[in-house]
This record gives C-alpha cells, structure tokens and sequence, in this order.
C-alpha cells in the first residue's frame, strides 16, 4: 500500500518516485525495494511528506481513505479561490513549487516597497 500511495501522490504533483528520491537526495534504488513492500525509515518518510507537501500519514492511507480527505479536507477560512490555488500548488513539481515561492517573494518584496515609498510621500 506505501508504494502505491507513493505513486500516486507524486503523480498528482506531476513527478515519480524516482523523481521523488533524487530531489531528496537519495537513490532511485530505495524505490524498487519500496516496490518489493519495503517501508522507509521515519527520516525519509518525513523527508518524503514534506516534499509532497502531506502529512506522514497520507502515505499509508488507501485509494478510498486519499479520495475522501482529498475531496473533503479544507479549512473553513479559505475561499474557493484560495482553495483550487492550494490544490494546484499541490500537484506541481519540487521545481515548479519553488517557481511559486520566488513569484510570491517577489510580489511580496513590490509591495512592500511601494508601501515604504507611500509613507515618504505621504501617500500611503
């Protein structure tokens, strides 16, 4: 079940296991022996978690249990808006994730300037 659920949590993120253990560092090898029902040390399944974005539990879970806290699991606090922007943050790779963090870190750094320069101004 680790393996499958592994699978396919990397595919709804666009990547692959092999993928997976090579961003992280590790050998596509620990995949084949995952695929032969090996389960990580608790390290690399943190590793492996926080990569993918989900809880260490997730990766134990079934095709039913994934479905339904996928389908279900969401704050209260977010719009609808904020929530299809998370879920599709979700499926993008380790480099297209950090493409995100840099646009936001960007966009964060504009307003903070344009604040600063409101303030000189008067405007703001």
């Amino acid at each position: 079940m680790f393996y499958d659920t592994l699978c396919r949590l990397c595919s709804e993120r666009n990547t692959t296991v092999t993928e997976t253990l090579i961003n992280l560092g590790y050998s596509s090898s620990k995949g084949t022996a995952w695929k032969k029902g090996s389960i990580p040390k608790s390290k690399i399944l943190q590793e492996i978690a926080n990569y993918l974005c989900v809880p260490v539990y997730y990766l134990f879970m079934s095709e039913d249990e994934l479905d339904k806290i996928q389908n279900t699991s969401r704050p209260l606090n977010l719009s609808d808006d904020d929530w299809e922007i998370i879920r599709e943050y979700r499926k993008l790779s380790f480099e297209g994730k950090n493409a995100v963090r840099m646009l936001i870190q960007t966009e964060n750094e504009k307003t903070k300037s344009q604040r600063l320069e409101g303030r000189k101004t008067g405007t703001g």
